[in-house]
């Protein structure tokens, strides 16, 4: 079957789809390939939250004929350093269950990104008032 084979991939190609990217990133990351995307312009899901580039490759439509040469570019420690990537980031693309996203990790760092805003904010706020 397709997840079982995808299992056994070290990539997924997800190209563009109707809503700019499609659930090819889930399953990709929910079975351990590395998401290749090939898509310009479009905001991935989580995007302010979670760093694509630990675990994902981003390809811009034009280079699609250097795919091949791409990929094989990418050492063996640093495939192995993404998959470990994925694993950290998999319960947020899981969308059966809130429980599961939430208790994966995704509130902490939605949380930790408040957090930081709030604290940016605040110091802004003191430096004006010392001034």
């Amino acid at each position: 079957d397709f997840l079982s084979a995808l299992s056994r991939s070290r990539f997924c190609l997800v190209p563009r789809g109707h809503t700019g990217w499609v659930h090819r990133i889930a399953e990709s990351i929910y079975s351990g390939a590395i998401p290749v995307f090939l898509m310009d312009r479009v905001t991935l899901p989580w995007e302010n939250f979670l760093s694509f580039s630990q675990f994902a490759v981003r390809i811009r439509e034009k280079d699609v004929e250097q795919l091949p040469q791409i990929l094989s570019e990418i050492s063996d420690e640093k495939l192995v350093e993404m998959q470990r990537f994925l694993v950290t980031v998999r319960n947020a693309f899981v969308y059966d269950d809130y429980t599961t996203w939430a208790e994966g990790g995704l509130m902490t760092l939605i949380e930790k990104e408040l957090m930081r805003i709030l604290h940016q904010e605040k110091l802004e706020i003191e430096q004006k008032q010392s001034k």
